[in-house]
């Protein structure tokens, strides 16, 4: 899961002219709809806690008996 998620933030970070004007674009957009800043951030919340219990689940089946640590699953996650 570590190696894919690498190869996509690799991916991501080899921008071309065309992205940069996109993003560009898109901060326009956001300050000048502070809402749509809020919806973007409530979705990559809800993202970070998918990541966050797919990683548990992997730790827990590589490791079963963090299922009873809570608070040490958590940490590894």
């Amino acid at each position: 899961m570590l190696a894919d998620l690498s190869v996509l933030l690799s991916q991501r970070s080899q921008c071309t002219a065309v992205d940069r004007e996109i993003h560009q674009q898109r901060r326009s957009v956001m300050k000048e709809n502070v809402y749509l800043s809020g919806m973007c951030t409530a979705t990559l919340r809800d993202v970070e806690d998918q990541v966050q219990q797919a990683s548990e689940r992997r730790c827990t089946a590589d490791a079963p008996d963090l299922a009873q640590d809570q608070a040490e699953l958590y940490q590894r996650a």
